[in-house]
């Protein structure tokens, strides 16, 4: 169940320190990160949403029985209540996105920030660009005084459930339903500094 109420409070990217706002790649070049709103965004970004997701998960899908259904992912992509932060190379080249919202829990008792999407192109892996993206939802999240953020790995995607789970130290939700093709998993997130 997605939540209203953070919608209009504010710019979500104010939570998150000035200084975390831009990352430098080993080749010196600047990533910017820009938060959007689903009604923000061009329908040129929307197919760079989806395009990248379809490169990056297209064959993750093929686990599941219905496959990679395009129009049921655009539809995820542009979900009623969806917050993004697009990373940009030099201002300019759009290369990656995280998209989340805000939910209740299962037991309905607290809000969450639910992570639908960590995408980057896959030049852009492994040089802690993923890392500093999660450490803008977990700012974010404590901007809303959240305490933990969830989200959903494909159990085909070994490299990325590592990386949520011995790099960022994200565990098994409670509420995992054991599906064999994806895992919940949740992080507890420390007090704010």
């Amino acid at each position: 169940m997605a939540l209203k109420y953070p919608l209009q409070c504010r710019n979500h990217m104010s939570c998150v320190k000035e200084e975390d706002k831009t990352f430098t790649l080993p080749d010196m070049k600047t990533v910017n990160f820009v938060g959007r709103t689903l009604s923000s965004l061009s329908q040129s970004m929307i197919n760079f949403l989806l395009k990248l997701t379809e490169r990056n998960m297209k064959k993750m899908y093929t686990f599941f029985n219905k496959g990679w259904i395009r129009d049921e992912k655009l539809k995820e992509l542009t979900k009623r209540y969806s917050f993004y932060v697009i990373a940009y190379e030099d201002n300019k080249t759009p290369i990656g996105f995280a998209q989340y919202r805000f939910e209740l829990n299962e037991e309905k008792t607290k809000s969450i920030l639910y992570c639908y999407e960590l995408q980057l192109q896959r030049r852009y892996r492994g040089v802690g660009l993923g890392r500093h993206m999660m450490g803008l939802l977990e700012q974010i999240a404590h901007g809303f005084l959240l305490k933990e953020i969830t989200l959903t790995c494909q159990k085909a995607n070994k490299r990325a459930e590592r990386f949520y789970r011995k790099t960022l130290g994200y565990k098994t939700d409670t509420h995992d339903p054991g599906d064999p093709g994806y895992v919940i998993l949740t992080k507890a997130l420390p007090p704010a500094r």
